[in-house]
């Protein structure tokens, strides 16, 4: 299932199913099991569920300690339109050497890339997919 890649504070004004995140731990419910994340550039927070996690999942806090990066890839579980958590799919620890800043340059970069690709109306490849172009 493809998902957007977004920051937390986009996340709320997305209308994706499903999104991959990454952000820090700032802190670990293990009875109700669940994370808050939050974002280095503004205060947003992100209460994620992970009761669902496809992987294997360990929540000691000597392995996921407070401040740790993660990418939590899942679904976007919303009430009344706002958007109330993610109900995380996989959760991926991220190196100490982690460097939020290229992640950003690099996501930008993407988006950029992918929003000048358009398909050719009628062109279809050998498997019947849509042909792109690079404007």
């Amino acid at each position: 299932m493809a998902a957007s890649w977004l920051r937390i504070s986009e996340l709320y004004n997305s209308l994706n199913d499903f999104v991959c995140i990454v952000a820090r731990i700032q802190s670990i419910n293990s009875i109700q099991r669940t994370l808050i994340l939050y974002d280095d550039d503004d205060s947003s927070t992100l209460n994620v569920s992970f009761v669902n996690v496809r992987t294997p999942f360990d929540i000691q806090s000597s392995i996921l300690p407070v401040d740790q990066f993660v990418q939590v890839y899942g679904k976007v579980i919303r009430q009344a339109g706002d958007i109330i958590r993610i109900d995380a799919q996989i959760i991926r620890k991220l190196g100490m050497d982690f460097d939020i800043n290229e992640y950003i340059k690099g996501l930008i970069l993407t988006r950029n890339y992918m929003s000048n690709i358009v398909e050719n109306e009628g062109l279809t490849d050998n498997s019947g997919n849509p042909i792109r172009t690079i404007l």
